[in-house]
């Protein structure tokens, strides 16, 4: 974690009650927050604008020697309240020079009408000759190397953060206007949100924050406080964008030199930010750094985020003689499902107890090894031996090269120190928000003192609407209190007596979906509770020629269970000892078989695994995988002529678990352990084969084509027909994820942060035979290794190869067949690696040895992407490449392209065109419609 923050919004789920000696911090916190504000005697007030009389919007205003300021709004207004007594004032805004002011104030505010003149740039001479190069790479060269050392540089601060957040719809889903419009959102209607809160970071990563006040013109229900994210532009990369100070900065950006001013007697740079193909990923824009220190002075950066044009400005200002971003705006434009909207956040910071980190007080100087050759006294044993401060003494200047090695050698050893002091090295984010309980309830005259940035005219009738509205709602639920009404059965009803209702079971209940609190004390956090779902739910009603319609419904009973709260451990440590147990039982009855189905689960899920026991008489596909939905086999039956789905019924009992195979717990861990896995399951089954039920049409009769019987076809096994049978089936896998651990922490619940790059899995079932009468002998054995490489900004590498053989298969039924992901529909779902595009579902299954392979390399700039209009709309192109070989099918093979965002509005659609290969010649080539969005697991 750094000072250098971008604010980002998030809600909160949950509260952590504070030790005592944490909890004495924040009163203290608190008390002189509010004691500060008692003091304001008065303070200033008025209008930013230029010399053409336009109101400059966010401008920034601060007191000089203190870190006190504010910004203005987007009409160019500000106040700011001050204690009686005389000021520095500045007035700054991007591209137009720093206005100083002199100000005394005494029991009241004075009015500035203020007039920034625009910066005039000085441009230093340029050489003419053939090593000429543009001098804003020099300073950019310099910048990138110091980059680490400033966002290491603040070892600790506390800060008080306003923030406010606006969103105007600027066009709305006319599918959901009408009942969005019932919710207060209208098109043009501003939405604001501010909260005021106090901060405090400390080094590595530690960010505390306590919400004293929240407020929103939509509802009082919900707080969602502004939560830092770290997001530096020190960093190499911001929100997944790469950073003009990145060290890899010059693989994606060119540099201009726009000239220089001077501010306080220290010369700025003004650098123009241009990236050498701009779309997702990067930014364009102009940076300003500052000569000598080479930190930043401030920014208006301009980036792509799926279809969304993001503006960032940030301006620094020294605290401690560090700058510090004091104030930040973000500019949000753009559109998605039928939705248009503006969006508008604005921070206002100012810092106190800042804490410089002392191995940074005195920076090196740092020189340009292109422009000359430092001196070289540090030697490879003085980096690793050495600390940076005597690094710094030792050799006054520094090349850019020795820069970037001195901090790689300085945050090598404070990783070790780090260690050896036995601080939890995995956790990269420890994040603590608490709210304070008047967050939500503060007045409006409190909100008149504390708020830094003045509302504008359309917020302050925004919020005066939602006042007007929340008076009549209240009018009219007094009114209803008093009018009793008749209702059916000749029962009185009021709208007290249905808000006791609102937990009451009702025979209506059982159609839908409903959770209930089975608990009447409103105060315990987890209660039992009892889900329904009926088959008025999409998910429990359905369509295939074996059952013709199904019906379903479930119940599920659930209780989260915890162990008594030991205030000396971590909401984590406790968590260790939880675990939710849950009942759940589903009833299903096939209207065209004449017959009910059913089945129950029960189990626990703890901290590191998991255990059920199931059972049941249900239907279930060939492919446990489960290759084909039943939405989509519904539309291929009906419309299309293809009953897909292939089914048999089983009556059946299974255990299923699941653990982390590790020696340390989840609160002392080793970060350099790799991550081992266990899971598997026992299962025995009477397994009978099914048919189609007879005299079924689709709605459109297609030519040539006719259903299939429920019967795969297999050119490894001719008739995959079967008789009733019996098996007892192990299945255990064994996962292993390479790499060092990473955890974020929120509020003390630890959160892997999973490593998704490297992960290799060996499976192992069993046919188990002989016993409780198991009719199967086979023994499968496979290994899966899979990889995701990221190759770029915004691009990727993934690819997965399973191997596999059949060490025994003695007795098999084709349900124990070693099936793939196929699909044969021109919707693609499923995992999109994984899943072939246009493979037969069983044509290919095997019980002998079995290869397959499956490589998908997405692209920010390929070849349609090269046009720059084509790539700032989002899109993104991709290679596609899977392939298959078993005895039977030596080689199948599939070759692609795809296409990311092809329907504007809609960017997570892919389209793609692929090739198909059987043995090396062409087949055919299909068109496929897919989802950059992966649901479920």
């Amino acid at each position: 974690m750094t000072p250098f923050e971008i604010s980002n919004k998030a809600s909160l789920d949950f509260e952590l009650p504070l030790a005592s000696a944490n909890g004495r911090k924040w009163t203290v916190l608190t008390l002189l927050f509010f004691t500060t504000f008692q003091t304001f005697a008065g303070g200033i007030r008025g209008v930013v604008k230029t010399t053409k009389n336009e109101p400059l919007a966010y401008g920034a205003v601060s007191i000089k020697g203190t870190s006190a300021g504010t910004m203005a709004n987007a009409e160019g207004r500000f106040e700011l309240n001050l204690a009686a007594g005389k000021y520095t004032v500045l007035f700054q805004y991007l591209g137009f020079k720093t206005l100083s002011k002199e100000v005394e104030i005494g029991t009241g505010f004075i009015d500035l009408n203020i007039v920034l003149e625009e910066q005039a740039l000085s441009i230093s001479e340029i050489k003419v000759g053939s090593k000429t190069e543009d001098p804003a790479l020099t300073v950019m060269r310099r910048a990138i190397a110091k980059a680490r050392f400033h966002a290491l540089q603040v070892d600790s601060y506390a800060a008080r953060v306003y923030a406010k957040n606006t969103i105007v719809f600027d066009k709305i889903n006319f599918l959901i206007r009408k009942q969005l419009e019932k919710e207060g959102f209208k098109e043009g209607k501003v939405i604001v949100n501010e909260s005021v809160s106090e901060v405090a970071f400390s080094q590595p990563n530690k960010y505390v924050e306590r919400v004293i006040s929240t407020r929103n013109n939509f509802d009082e229900k919900g707080i969602n406080p502004n939560q830092f994210i770290t997001s530096s532009f020190y960093n190499p990369t911001v929100v997944n964008t790469v950073s003009p100070l990145s060290p890899k900065a010059f693989g994606y950006y060119k540099f201009e030199y726009l000239g220089s001013f001077q501010e306080n007697g220290v010369e700025v740079n003004k650098i123009k930010v241009i990236p050498r193909s701009y779309g997702d990923g990067v930014f364009k824009g102009q940076i300003y750094i500052f000569e000598d220190t080479w930190a930043i002075h401030s920014l208006a950066l301009e980036t792509l985020i799926e279809g969304f044009t993001i503006n960032i400005k940030q301006v620094y200002n020294p605290v401690q003689g560090v700058q510090m971003p004091t104030n930040q705006n973000f500019h949000v434009v753009g559109g998605m499902l039928g939705f248009g909207l503006t969006f508008d956040y604005v921070v206002s910071i100012n810092y106190n107890a800042l804490k410089v980190n002392p191995a940074f007080r005195e920076p090196p100087t740092i020189i340009d090894e292109k422009l000359k050759k430092p001196d070289n006294t540090i030697t490879k044993t003085d980096l690793r031996n050495k600390k940076i401060e005597e690094l710094a003494g030792q050799q006054k200047e520094l090349s850019t090269k020795q820069m970037r090695q001195l901090m790689r050698e300085y945050e090598k050893q404070n990783y070790k120190e780090r260690k050896a002091k036995n601080e939890d090295v995995a956790i990269v984010r420890n994040d603590s928000i608490v709210i304070d309980s008047m967050a939500n309830k503060r007045s409006d005259i409190f909100w008149d003192e504390v708020r830094t940035v003045p509302l504008t005219a359309k917020e302050i009738k925004s919020y005066s609407d939602f006042d007007s509205l929340k008076t009549k709602k209240a009018m009219n639920i007094k009114s209803d209190a008093n009018n009793v009404t008749i209702g059916i059965g000749g029962k009185d009803t009021d709208t007290t007596k249905a808000n006791k209702k609102k937990n009451s079971f009702n025979l209506l209940d059982l159609l839908s979906t409903k959770t209930y609190r089975l608990t009447n004390n409103k105060k315990e956090s987890n209660p039992w509770t009892l889900r329904g779902q009926g088959p008025l739910n999409p998910d429990n009603v359905n369509y295939n020629l074996v059952e013709g319609i199904w019906l379903q419904s479930g119940l599920k009973l659930s209780k989260f269970l915890t162990p008594n709260i030991d205030s000396t451990k971590t909401r984590s440590q406790q968590m260790q000892n939880s675990s939710n147990f849950f009942i759940e039982t589903i009833g299903r009855y096939d209207i065209g078989r004449k017959q009910l189905l059913g089945k129950v689960s029960t189990g626990q899920v703890f901290w590191k695994g998991f255990v059920k026991l199931n059972t049941g008489h249900f239907v279930a596909q060939y492919n446990a995988d489960n290759p084909v939905g039943d939405g989509i086999n519904a539309l291929t039956t009906l419309w299309f002529e293809q009953n897909l789905m292939k089914l048999y019924e089983k009556k059946y009992a299974q255990v299923e678990f699941g653990t982390e195979l590790s020696p340390q717990n989840m609160i002392s861990v080793n970060p350099e352990r790799k991550k081992l896995y266990l899971s598997g399951s026992l299962e025995w089954a009477q397994r009978s084969q099914l048919n189609n039920i007879e005299g079924v049409k689709p709605f459109i009769n297609i030519k040539n084509r006719e259903y299939t019987a429920n019967a795969p076809a297999n050119i490894e096994l001719p008739n995959t027909n079967f008789e009733t049978n019996t098996a007892l089936i192990l299945d255990v896998a064994l996962t292993w994820q390479p790499g060092k651990e990473r955890f974020r922490v929120k509020n003390g619940f630890r959160y892997n942060i999973t490593n998704q790059d490297m992960n290799l899995k060996l499976h192992y079932s069993k046919g188990i035979p002989n016993v409780a009468n198991s009719q199967v002998d086979y023994d499968l054995i496979d290994l899966t290794w899979r990889q995701n490489v990221e190759t770029g900004v915004r691009s990727d590498l993934k690819y997965s190869v399973t191997a596999g053989i059949f060490l025994n298969s003695n007795k098999m039924y084709f349900t124990d067949y070693k099936h793939f992901m196929g699909n044969e529909f021109f919707v693609q779902t499923g995992d999109g690696l994984s899943t072939f595009r246009a493979l037969p579902y069983y044509l290919y299954s095997t019980r002998e040895r079995f290869l397959e392979a499956h490589l998908t390399s997405t692209w920010r700039k390929l070849a349609l992407t090269q046009i720059s209009y084509i790539r700032q709309l989002g899109f993104k192109e991709n290679l596609l490449f899977h392939y298959l070989n078993t005895p039977q099918t030596p080689h199948y093979a599939e070759v692609g392209y795809g296409f990311d965002g092809l329907f504007p509005g809609f960017p997570f659609f892919r389209v793609e065109a692929v090739g198909t290969f059987l043995n090396f010649k062409y087949q055919d080539t299909v068109f496929r419609i897919g989802s950059t969005w992966k649901f479920g697991d």
